[in-house]
């Protein structure tokens, strides 16, 4: 270390100096970094600054081609690695694997991911929606759809022309109960609509007459339609035979039977659930229109589906733009078009609230929401910047850091995806934004406070303190500091890269590359910047201050008066606050040296007084300090030395008039009340808040119902209300589950890990053959049970585990109520007809009257007796299988028949392009599934019961399957049964989080400090904001469960906890101080200023947030600014006054002698 003067009362005494003054040596670039940069950067500071910016834009412009978001894809923010998402992603890779062998016409299947549904909610005096002004209303809102030009190219298309859309397309809609509705395409491909009020059925039974449209316009009509719908019996076939009406019934008779069994089967689909024969009034109705797949073009709906649905789901987002500019929704500045309500009046007293959803018109109202509430970064943006120049006194050096800030995301960027080829990068990487303004202007503070202290740091440290020296000090000291605390914010970062979650990995550590790249410039061009700053603009008005800055600093400036070279470096400055001490007597006069002088008459040691200014100091001290010990080590207890003895306490050489007001108070005001009895009630508080936390966060629990993205007066958020609520009878949205055979997994070798979608190939069981006759009796065992499967979970509708409403899909063949097959397979087999096998025959002049004297038959087909005679025979899945090849062959053929690929697409995986091969090809999986009981929306716990209950099913029946048929699993490739999973385990991120930040910031404190005292007091001030943050705040002031958003912005806002403990702890351990209370003065005057800076800044960056639209980034803003507070808090109250109390004075705690055995360091003597 160079040398140091003493102060001038040892010099008086007659104390000798223990070395010579001498002259700083050059430093060298690898002995002494910070040193050798700040001699270049006073001697050339243009020059540095310009290079140092030259190298960040090049590593920018290296990145930026490469700077744009990932495509997402549904697989992004799942756990691949969970056995739940596994099962799903390899049944959806089996279809789309099966789909390179099939073809569907085009539009043939019902795309229940392009829906659209219409909800009305009588509002006002209004207590029945069915009259005949809301229905001519409801009528032209829908018609804004079914009748947009390109509906009908986009519609679910009949099978056979695909020019016409098919009854399912609005089969759920409200108008098909009141208008019999043809949607086709004319001549130019637009859509034409023909639409007619539909016949009144109450006069057909005795008439047969269906002649008599149905008067919309007549409430009584209305009513007595809708009762006749749902109480009258089917049969109305039978009746027109019994009156000998065969040609009528022919052509209308059975249509109107099916109609109506249509129509009451739908009922509960439309009306809420007080809705009943003897109560024909509804306040709510919903309706519901789907799209088909696939387009022209692709083979089936599995080939590149998300691209094949983009066009029907811009015409969905085409049609709810429309749609609020019909209603007169407008977007605000804060306001989203759908935080406005669309309703129409139906009198003066009375309205109705219109609602729509669809699922691409969510993506696309969340892409654009999000879009806006980023803007409010350039708010943050602005508050920080405002705040750094007021801080800094220089709009200069606030530009150039908002500057620094903006270009490290970019030179993190290229470290990121060029250095280290991590392909995924989306939105949520954008967040970071937030979280380095803060940082940014942090280490901003802390550096810049340093330069203003630094003169009379050196001044009274006896050293030269002109600006090269005062560069060099700064850069040490702060430097330090910055490294010290970014290397812990980014390893808490860092921790986040240990999620399975691919989006919070990559998060993690582009978060944690940006925190050092922020450390990096700063220290590249802060340096130069403070020199040329303080040489040509320190002290200058607007008007010069722009001169030099726009001509570079060739005009404007003036020779630079560096006021250290004016000042003694050995002079002691007393505080003004304080008494200068008297001038002491010289050595050979002073009695007390005479007396330390004689070890019989030695005091009790120094070390022992905490309040003793001349306390020995630590070994392990900076080895700038002016006061060290020079002599080695001191071990505490030791007898001290003269020089020790008169030195004068660092903490008390501030001179009051130079420190600004923030210093002035940690320096006098607060260092009162910390050294008072207070500090004892300060932290029995906080150790009351502490426990407070840790009790709250243990009620915390997974939210039970679905969580809330939206505000409450957003249109999607009251629509899911409604849906939780359970308004209606039936469920607007299904969850099918599936039973899969055949497929054993997923090969993951070989895979991306930065490709979410990239889960690895799937894996076929080799002995996989369900043509067996115990396999086919086991599947239809199986099938049979899942009927009336009982599920005792909450979330199981009806205590079962199928919906009753809907039938379960078994390719292999599905039964009535009788047990007669009535679908599927073998019901093909005996009533159909295809591949060479004859099926029945129905006489057309009687078609109740069916024959088959060859091939197979069945004494029933579709409600019509059948003579099987000859050799035509009945197969059976139980009691008489097709077996072996037989069974391949005819299943492959059935496989392909159109009607099979819309009834059971991709039911059964045959990968063959054609079935007449020898042997036949045998089936690689097969499958069946059900409507789950489960209603939506519903909360990630109720799924993860319901997963449990089927999966408890399938294991039950696993135990006695077939060797040729495997183990079943229970799987769904619905997205919210899979993003449960991922709700349910992001809490587990957060307290992995916890798990590595904790003791990361014991072992970096523990090596920055050499005191594990220190470290453990640091790391006790992180748990107690820890819990202050999760306890008291989420779940004390907000109320909140431990959801998804919650979970994910606890796993962002974890690196915030770390940081001012960090600085105030190496700040005590730095400085020149020997004991507790001396060296807390000294940490909290020096960095106070500068944490107290970088927590108003960093709430500036959070608090905007605050004014999003989105509840995510609000309660990112909530979480932002607690975690802030509770940092300041905990840091600056509770740490001040623990180290006050119980801080390691001397060398108490030091463990510098591991690091000296470890490196074979030697001591100096």
């Amino acid at each position: 270390a160079p040398s140091r003067a003493e102060s001038p009362q040892m010099a008086e005494m007659g104390v000798q100096p223990t070395h010579e003054p001498s002259r700083q040596k050059p430093a060298g670039v690898f002995s002494d970094p910070f040193g050798w940069y700040a001699e270049r950067a006073t001697r050339r500071p243009r020059l540095m600054f310009f290079c140092a910016w030259t190298f960040v834009i090049a590593l920018c412009a290296a990145g930026l081609p490469y700077f744009e978001q990932t495509e997402s894809s549904e697989y992004d923010w799942l756990i691949g690695t969970d056995e739940t998402v596994r099962r799903s992603y390899a049944l959806k890779s089996a279809q789309e694997d099966l789909a390179l062998y099939s073809t569907n016409n085009e539009r043939s299947v019902k795309n229940t991911d392009q829906l659209l549904q219409f909800v009305y909610e009588a509002e006002g005096n209004t207590d029945n929606l069915l009259t005949p002004t809301v229905l001519a209303e409801m009528m032209k809102i829908e018609k804004m759809f079914y009748e947009n030009a390109k509906f009908a190219s986009y519609c679910h298309a009949q099978s056979t022309d695909k020019t016409k859309c098919a009854e399912s397309a609005t089969a759920s809609a409200i108008t098909r109960l009141f208008y019999k509705t043809t949607i086709q395409q004319d001549a130019n491909g637009n859509t034409a609509v023909t639409q007619t009020p539909v016949m009144t059925y109450v006069d057909f039974k005795t008439t047969f007459s269906l002649t008599t449209p149905l008067d919309l316009t007549s409430q009584a009509a209305i009513d007595a339609h809708l009762a006749f719908i749902l109480s009258a019996p089917n049969g109305l076939y039978a009746a027109a035979l019994a009156a000998g009406q065969s040609d009528l019934i022919k052509n209308t008779g059975a249509g109107i039977d099916a109609a109506l069994a249509d129509s009451a089967k739908l009922l509960p689909n439309f009306f809420d659930a007080t809705w009943s024969a003897t109560n024909l009034k509804t306040k709510y109705i919903q309706s519901f229109y789907f799209l088909g797949l696939p387009l022209s073009g692709y083979a089936n709906p599995y080939v590149s589906q998300e691209t094949q649905s983009e066009p029907g789901n811009d015409l969905i987002v085409q049609v709810s733009d429309e749609l609020k500019l019909h209603f007169g929704m407008k977007e605000t500045l804060l306001k989203s078009p759908f935080q406005s309500e669309a309703t129409f009046a139906t009198t003066a007293n009375e309205r109705v609230k219109v609602y729509w959803f669809s699922q691409p018109v969510m993506e696309k109202e969340w892409e654009l929401i999000s879009n806006k509430d980023l803007r409010f970064a350039i708010l943050s943006f602005i508050g920080v910047g405002m705040y750094m120049a007021y801080h800094t006194r220089s709009v200069l050096i606030s530009l150039t850091s908002m500057s620094m800030t903006v270009c490290s995301i970019f030179v993190a960027f290229f470290l990121f995806r060029v250095v280290c080829q991590i392909v995924f990068f989306q939105f949520i990487n954008f967040l970071i934004i937030f979280v380095v303004l803060g940082i940014g202007a942090d280490d901003v503070f802390v550096f810049m406070d340093a330069f203003h202290q630094s003169l009379d740091e050196l001044q009274s440290a006896g050293e030269p303190a002109t600006l090269p020296h005062r560069i060099r000090h700064t850069m040490k000291r702060a430097l330090h500091a910055i490294f010290v605390t970014s290397l812990t914010t980014a390893g808490a970062f860092c921790a986040t890269a240990l999620s399975p979650l691919v989006p919070l990995r990559s998060f993690g550590v582009f978060s944690a590359m940006v925190i050092l790249c922020v450390f990096t410039l700063n220290a590249l061009i802060l340096p130069p910047l403070t020199v040329m700053y303080t040489r040509s603009l320190a002290g200058r008005g607007w008007c010069a201050s722009i001169l030099i800055v726009c001509t570079f600093g060739l005009c404007g400036t003036k020779k630079y008066e560096d006021p250290g070279e004016s000042l003694n470096g050995s002079q002691y400055v007393v505080g003004v606050d304080e008494p200068a001490p008297p001038p002491p007597p010289p050595l050979s006069n002073n009695p007390f040296l005479k007396m330390v002088a004689s070890p019989a008459q030695q005091p009790s040691p120094a070390s022992q007084n905490p309040n003793n200014p001349f306390a020995a100091t630590s070994g392990s001290q900076n080895p700038n300090n002016p006061f060290a010990a020079t002599s080695g080590p001191v071990v505490e207890g030791a007898t001290p030395s003269v020089e020790e003895k008169l030195r004068p306490d660092p903490a008390e050489k501030r001179d009051t008039k130079k420190l600004r007001f923030t210093e002035r108070f940690f320096y006098q005001h607060y260092y009162k009340f910390l050294k008072s009895p207070a500090r004892f009630l300060v932290l029995l508080a906080f150790a009351g808040l502490f426990f407070l936390g840790a009790y709250l966060w243990l009620q915390l629990d997974l939210p039970t119902e679905p969580e809330q993205w939206f505000p409450a007066d957003h249109m999607f958020q009251q629509y899911q209300e409604l849906a939780t609520n359970k308004v209606f009878s039936a469920a607007p949205t299904l969850v099918n589950v599936s039973i899969v055979w055949g497929i054993g997994g997923v090969d993951d070798s070989n895979t991306n890990p930065w490709i979410p979608s990239d889960l690895g190939n799937v894996v076929y069981a080799e002995n996989f053959d369900p043509s067996t006759a115990a396999a086919q009796a086991y599947i239809m065992r199986v099938y049979e049970t899942l009927k009336t499967a009982a599920c005792a979970k909450s979330a199981c509708v009806g205590s079962l585990l199928i919906n009753p409403l809907y039938e379960i899909r078994n390719i292999l063949g599905q039964t009535s109520s009788t047990g007669a097959l009535n679908s599927g397979f073998y019901y093909w087999l005996n009533c159909g007809e295809g591949n060479g096998y004859s099926g029945v025959t129905v006489n057309s002049l009687n078609p109740t009257v069916g024959s088959a004297s060859s091939g197979y038959c069945q004494t029933t087909c579709g409600g019509v007796t059948v003579t099987c005679s000859g050799t035509a025979t009945t197969v059976d899945p139980t009691t008489n299988p097709l077996t072996g090849d037989a069974f391949n062959a005819a299943m492959c053929a059935y496989a392909n028949v159109e009607d099979t690929k819309v009834q059971y697409p991709s039911h059964v995986g045959f990968f063959t392009s054609s079935c007449a091969t020898s042997p036949a090809s045998r089936a690689s999986f097969m499958l069946m599934d059900a409507a789950s009981s489960l209603r939506m929306p519903v909360a990630p716990v109720a799924f993860k019961e319901v997963r449990d209950a089927w999966n408890d099913f399938a294991a039950t029946w696993n135990a006695d399957a077939p060797s040729e048929l495997g183990a079943g699993s229970a799987t769904s490739t619905n997205p919210f049964w899979l993003w449960s999973v991922t709700s349910l385990s992001l809490m587990d991120n957060v307290y992995l989080g916890f798990k590595v930040c904790f003791p990361m910031v014991f072992v970096v404190l523990s090596i920055s400090t050499c005191n594990v005292v220190l470290a453990f007091y640091s790391t006790v001030t992180i748990a107690g904001i820890v819990t202050t943050v999760i306890g008291v705040g989420a779940g004390g002031i907000q109320g909140w469960d431990l959801g998804t958003a919650e979970a994910i912005a606890a796993v962002i806002v974890i690196g915030f906890s770390v940081d001012y403990c960090v600085h105030l702890a190496n700040a005590y351990i730095e400085n020149d101080a020997v004991d507790r209370q001396s060296r807390t003065r000294s940490a909290l005057t020096t960095m106070g200023i500068s944490v107290t800076a970088g927590a108003i800044t960093t709430i500036i960056a959070g608090v905007f947030l605050s004014m999003c639209i989105l509840l995510f980034f609000v309660k990112f803003s909530f979480l932002i600014c607690w975690t802030i507070f509770s940092s300041y808090v905990w840091a600056v109250v509770f740490f001040g006054a623990l180290c006050m109390t119980a801080g390691p004075s001397g060398n108490f705690g030091d463990i510098s002698w591991v690091f000296d055995a470890l490196f074979c360091r030697k001591k100096k003597d």
